[in-house]
């Protein structure tokens, strides 16, 4: 089974994301603090990292770039409540782990697919 660790400040986007991530038969583990988050990626390998980047204390660049100091490696997607195709540009050129990305509020079938498509799996109800 592939596993996802889903990294957003928001409570109610963890909870609907996780939700329907799991539906789609995907192990999640998440949380709303990107330190521990952090702290996750270091102990755990996972398939897929799910991202916010507008996060307080630490925001998705910065763990980005924590990332990329590191050495850690994980594919990832990242969410953003702001339409900025140079920011995304940027981020998406500077990480070549970033694969896709989606805006805030998200649509589902975009999430299904970009999932789909990082993952290389096929999803089936």
């Amino acid at each position: 089974m592939k596993t996802v660790l889903l990294v957003d400040d928001s409570l109610t986007i963890v909870k609907m994301l996780s939700h329907f991530l799991s539906s789609l038969g995907l192990a999640v583990d998440f949380t709303t603090e990107p330190k521990e988050g952090f702290e996750k990626i270091k102990k755990r390998s996972y398939d897929l990292l799910i991202l916010d980047l507008e996060m307080p204390d630490m925001n998705g660049v910065q763990f980005l770039n924590q990332m990329k100091q590191s050495s850690i490696n994980i594919p990832t997607m990242v969410l953003t409540g702001k339409k900025d195709d140079r920011l995304i540009f940027g981020i998406m050129s500077q990480f070549s782990h970033v694969k896709k990305y989606e805006i805030k509020p998200y649509n589902k079938d975009n999430i299904e697919k970009s999932v789909k498509d990082i993952l290389k799996i096929e999803i089936k109800f």
